[in-house]
């Protein structure tokens, strides 16, 4: 797990103020999304005691995510490729991760070739290139 978390904070990077992400919604810490915004917050932003805090609080959230995955696609993987999937759904959410019904089609007949090149030609790939291919190529060899 340690690797995943490590992998994660490389990919989100940690700002401790506020900020709107690609999509425009607010942003704080290790890429928590924001439910609302406080002028407060705002204005002071938040300790890394609570970005750290926060991380953990949303890779439960993504646990609980794989965990709800179909059940093919969990026998199908490795910790390794699991640990893909929670990114995903960390970054994406379990809703945004079920609609890639073609990777995890793929996944579920153990076809990692065609499952990584699904993640590869999606709009997530277009907002986030790095991380989708990084991604991708883990899913990829396993």
């Amino acid at each position: 797990m340690d690797a995943i978390i490590n992998r994660i904070k490389r990919h989100e990077g940690c700002r401790l103020r506020p900020y709107q992400d690609t999509l425009g919604f607010w942003t704080v810490g290790w890429g928590h999304k924001m439910e609302s915004v406080s002028t407060c917050i705002l204005s002071e932003g938040i300790t890394q005691d609570d970005a750290d805090h926060l991380l953990m609080v949303d890779i439960g959230i993504a646990e609980r995510g794989v965990a709800r995955l179909p059940v093919m696609v969990l026998n199908n993987c490795n910790d390794v490729r699991k640990g893909v999937l929670l990114e995903m759904i960390f970054q994406l959410g379990y809703a945004g991760v079920m609609k890639f019904k073609r990777m995890l089609r793929a996944i579920q007949n153990n076809d990692f070739e065609r499952a990584a090149n699904e993640m590869v030609f999606s709009l997530w790939h277009a907002q986030t290139p790095t991380r989708c291919q990084e991604l991708s190529e883990i899913m990829r060899r396993g």
